[in-house]
């Protein structure tokens, strides 16, 4: 150790530091009684911190021998240095997962709800439901005696004889003590430290991560093994509702007490099975005649959305032209290629720092329509507008570099590209030039460097341009939705039973699947029969097998953000979901993705990055 210890307790013996922070000293160590304990010194300067903390030892004492807590079996203060010692058992060995052995004291380690997170993963609902009574528990008792843990988190949490207890006492006061330490990022409520309900929080983030393996910050996201499993029609759903009770950022939709977290908890250690919607609706219309309840499961929203911020203040860069097909989850990164007339620009933005890369090519004379990730070359190809050329990147910022071969010259200025696994080739769809637009399906032949048409069976899309093209399940097979156009493609026309005419072409509105494995198109909902208006973007959602619609502001209108599903029937409009959290009234949309593991909406947007869980109702 580089500084010098400030004091030690008369009769004890370092053996060596287990953790050493900035005024805080862990050490494997034996007492006065030969015996083997853990010593922890922690060093308070300032004179009103530290008499909080000696204030709090002596209850601390007695009710660290309650459930859920680790002992303080021994414990005092040096007033000249500052210094306050604690004498506590020694955890489990986190090598054994056993209690502590003399002869493993070199190798020896606290075993921490980390440390088992690392080593075995998740833990079950029933157990996370377990534990949580037993430090929830803890909690009650702490705050009955108005103490205040404020550091509760996975990290502060040890295992003595198998089972959870809370530890580390470095921030224990009585609530609005003064306090050293600001707390955890994460885990610390945006109302602060001063009240009970920061524990409530912390605990409430803490088993989340417990429960799913995942971050704080992806609160409230839940993975597909969570949603999946075969627990949660009788406990998983229980335990959700009491974590997003407990983790709340809003004080006003937290519970206010740990007690009630406990009481909580309580509740679904049984368990219950949850009943269906529609189950219940049918036993209410047989009740009031039927007629009533039946209207109002028609049309009840399936799920609710959930909205969260996520650390990112802001979203949007200049050329920015990421997509799903610029994605790359297996290192989670999203890449933009495109240019303008100044030249091209390649863009990654790493979603685990949060931090973007460019690369610039000012001597490029392409203009890039559009852009996707290939899957087996690993390397971005553009597509020229007008001459239809291809071009590559390394995704390290490598220079551009043709394709060889002779792209046909199409006018294909607002085409759309998409990706056909069958094929492994990369496709357009649509596009406009001389007063015109239609609805071609070409894909590129990189060998013979030039676009191949391809048809598909009929009916066939009206032609357009601007439609939102984006993949169904495993690409193998694309959605298409609205862009303007009419009948036959011209310019100008009038079409009849039409509205919303722009003096060139019409907002179509409707929606069609194009199967790549039986080459064939199939019409889902009819022109302009739901018109959303401020449409910002659409994508196919794997788990619920549904459409989602994005909506959000429009120029001299704020309108918050809204998703819309459509599940699948043609006779049924997509239907508006509730939504709740950071939601935003959204003017700028960059780029939407599902998360292929917690299955969330990540949007990208001006106003930041928000992960947004689709709960059901």
């Amino acid at each position: 150790m580089n500084k010098p210890l400030p004091f030690i307790p008369e009769g004890y013996r370092l053996v060596r530091p287990l953790s050493v922070r900035e005024g805080s000293w862990v050490f494997l160590a034996t007492g006065p009684n030969s015996a083997w304990c853990c010593l922890k010194l922690q060093q308070t300067p300032r004179t009103g911190s530290f008499a909080a903390l000696v204030a709090a030892r002596g209850p601390l004492r007695v009710l660290s021998h309650g459930t859920g807590m680790m002992p303080l079996t021994a414990w005092g203060a040096d007033h000249a240095s500052g210094t306050l010692w604690e004498e506590m058992p020694l955890a489990d060995d986190l090598l054994t997962e056993a209690p502590f052995a003399s002869e493993r004291s070199e190798t020896y380690t606290p075993f921490s709800l980390v440390s088992w997170l690392t080593e075995r993963g998740p833990a079950s609902t029933g157990q996370v439901i377990a534990w949580g009574l037993r430090l929830s528990q803890a909690l009650v008792d702490l705050h009955a005696a108005g103490l205040l843990h404020r550091d509760v988190k996975p990290a502060n949490i040890l295992f003595s004889g198998g089972l959870p207890v809370l530890a580390d006492y470095g921030s224990i006061g009585g609530e609005g003590a003064s306090i050293e330490f600001p707390g955890t990022e994460g885990y610390v409520p945006p109302d602060g430290l001063g009240s009970p309900a920061l524990d409530v929080f912390a605990l409430g983030r803490t088993l989340y991560e417990l429960w799913t393996g995942l971050d704080r910050f992806r609160f409230p996201s839940l993975p597909a093994a969570v949603t999946q499993n075969a627990d949660w029609d009788t406990h998983g759903w229980l335990l959700n509702d009491v974590l997003l009770l407990a983790a709340e950022g809003r004080p006003s939709r937290r519970f206010a007490t740990v007690a009630q977290l406990h009481a909580a908890l309580s509740r679904a250690a049984p368990g219950r099975r949850r009943i269906s919607r529609r189950k219940f609706v049918g036993v209410a219309a047989a009740a009031v005649g039927g007629i009533g309840a039946a209207y109002v499961w028609r049309n009840r929203p399936s799920h609710r959305a959930v909205w969260r911020r996520l650390p990112p203040a802001r979203f949007g860069f200049e050329l920015w032209q990421g997509t799903e097909l610029t994605y790359d989850w297996a290192n989670r990164t999203l890449y933009s290629l495109s240019s303008d007339y100044r030249g091209s620009v390649l863009q990654s933005y790493d979603l685990r720092p949060w931090k973007r890369s460019v690369w610039e090519f000012p001597k490029a004379s392409q203009r890039i329509q559009a852009s996707i990730l290939m899957p087996e070359e690993r390397e971005i190809w553009g597509v020229e507008s007008v001459t239809g050329k291809v071009n590559r990147v390394k995704t390290d910022g490598s220079s551009v570099t043709p394709i060889a071969g002779n792209p046909l010259d199409q006018l294909d200025f607002t085409g759309r590209i998409y990706w056909n696994p069958f094929t492994g080739r990369i496709g357009m769809f649509g596009g406009y030039g001389l007063f015109h637009v239609h609805n071609r399906l070409t894909e590129f032949d990189p060998k013979a460097g030039e676009w191949q048409p391809r048809s598909p069976a009929g009916p066939f899309p009206w032609p357009r341009r601007e439609p939102f093209l984006f993949p169904g399940r495993d690409r193998k097979s694309w959605f298409l939705f609205g862009g303007y156009g009419n009948l036959d493609g011209r310019q100008g026309k009038v079409t009849a039973g039409l509205s919303g005419y722009d003096g060139q072409f019409y907002p179509l509105d409707d929606l069609w699947s194009l199967d790549l494995a039986a080459d064939r198109w199939k019409p889902l909902l009819p022109v302009q029969r739901w018109r959303p208006g401020n449409l910002k973007s659409a994508i196919y959602h794997p788990r619920l097998d549904a459409v989602l619609f994005l909506t959000g502001s429009v120029l001299g209108k704020e309108i918050p953000a809204a998703l819309h599903l459509w599940a699948g029937d043609p006779g049924k409009d997509p239907k508006a979901l509730p939504s709740v959290g950071d939601v935003i009234s959204m003017f700028r949309l960059w780029t939407l993705l599902v998360e292929p593991e917690s299955q969330d909406l990540w949007v990208f947007a001006d106003e930041g990055v928000f992960a947004v869980t689709l709960q059901p109702a």
